[in-house]
Parts: structure tokens; C-alpha cells; sequence
């Protein structure tokens, strides 16, 4: 019950209240169903399809970027050309984000797996609230497993 409880002010906090959202569906018993969608959700569809627009638009200004163990700051064009190259070299045939939790300072951090011809790679985000409230990518680690 507790962590019932937990995960629904974790909610409310990340998504606002639900007043807020449009309703994407209604049940059968004719009540709003609410989807909530994480941030995760943007960044695992822009990787997948290896959509740089995407990509740049949601990351801060300097994006710190692991791969395979290697970390470097990036900004937030040179991040979307590193991860086109790597993507091209993994494509993608599985993102899922399956992991959120929020942080003591207000970031989200999102963890998954990206699954390639080759194997998979355990895939961490953390996403920090921009000024003008939206979620921005400031840090992404891809390691192989």
C-alpha cells in the first residue's frame, strides 16, 4: 500500500495533476482513462528512428554521453551526430525505457535496454525540467552488457 502511494505522488509530481491532461480514451464504464507519458517515451522513439532533429531539440546545451564506458560532454548538436553514428552502427530493434525515478534535486532519471542485431545495451537518462518546464535530456549512458 505504501508503495502504491509512493508511485502515485510520483505521478502527480512528474505529470501535474490529471485535470491538467487531455483524456486519450474512455472506459467501458464511461470513465476518463489518462495516459501518462514520460519523457522517456520521446527519447526512445527520436533513438530508435535515429531522428537528429528530435534528438538536439530535447537535450540541454551539454549533454554528458557515455559509450561503452566512455563519457564526454557533448553539445547538444555534436550529441545527435555521435549518437547517429553509434545508432548506425546498432540500429535499434527494441528501446524501452522500463525504470523512472525521480531525484532529490528534481531530476528524472530513466533506465532501460536498447536491443541491436548484436546484443543489448543497458541505457540510462537523466532528464532535468528546462526553464520553461519541458524535460531536457542532460545525460545519457549506453553500456554494452
Amino acid at each position: 500500500m505504501r508503495s502504491s502511494a509512493f508511485l502515485f505522488l510520483l505521478t502527480l509530481l512528474i505529470t501535474g495533476p490529471a485535470s491538467a491532461q487531455k483524456p486519450r480514451a474512455m472506459s467501458a464504464s464511461g470513465n476518463r482513462v489518462q495516459t501518462i507519458v514520460q519523457p522517456s517515451d520521446a527519447l526512445a522513439r527520436a533513438l530508435s528512428s535515429r531522428d537528429v532533429s528530435a534528438l538536439s531539440q530535447m537535450c540541454t546545451e551539454q549533454v554528458d554521453l557515455t559509450l561503452d564506458g566512455e563519457t564526454t560532454v557533448y553539445t547538444r548538436a555534436q550529441v545527435a551526430y555521435v549518437l547517429d553514428t553509434w545508432l548506425g552502427d546498432h540500429p535499434p530493434r527494441l528501446i524501452r525505457f522500463m525504470r523512472h525515478t525521480e531525484g532529490m534535486s528534481g531530476a528524472l532519471m530513466a533506465s532501460g535496454v536498447l536491443v541491436h542485431d548484436e546484443g543489448e545495451v543497458d541505457v540510462t537518462a537523466r532528464f532535468v525540467r528546462s526553464e520553461s518546464g519541458s524535460w531536457e535530456v542532460n545525460a545519457l549512458h549506453l553500456m554494452e552488457r
